[in-house]
């Protein structure tokens, strides 16, 4: 699902992906399958766009295509600081977000392992702001650039 392209988040809540574009997810919903959303969604920030209203069952993440990773950080735009959602309902996150999100995307597959899903996986981790935990960035020390 590709994004619906904005010049800001006050578009992003007014536009969206219209109701007649068929993205296939009703359709495996009520062919039985389980179905989460999970990460960004860029598709639309007012609530006749959230994910819940496109035949998503479950949804964790942010409404928007980027948002910050570490807990607690509030120097970016308004879009980059919105809640996280399960379904929804805000929830707090003491996690670095490519880690919660993955950890969301194990949980649904685990609930749902003996029955047919379909899970969209949205990571965010190609946005700024380029933000990791320590443990993340001092694997990659021995291959960074280290000039000329």
């Amino acid at each position: 699902m590709a994004g619906i392209g904005t010049a800001g988040f006050a578009l992003l809540e007014k536009c969206g992906a219209a109701d007649s574009a068929n993205t296939g997810i009703r359709i495996m919903k009520d062919a039985g399958y389980a179905t989460g959303a999970i990460g960004k969604w860029h598709l639309g920030a007012a609530p006749c766009f959230h994910p819940n209203e496109r035949g998503f069952s479950e949804y964790f993440g942010f409404l928007g295509g980027g948002h910050m990773y570490m807990p607690g950080s509030k120097q970016h735009s308004r879009e980059y600081t919105t809640p996280i959602l399960r379904n929804t309902t805000p929830v707090e996150h003491e996690e670095y977000m490519t880690d919660i999100l993955s950890g969301e995307a194990v949980s649904f597959i685990n609930r749902h392992a003996n029955e047919p899903f379909l899970l969209y996986l949205a990571y965010n981790a190609v946005h700024t702001p380029l933000q990791a935990p320590e443990r993340y960035l001092n694997r990659g020390s021995a291959w960074r650039y280290k000039g000329s």
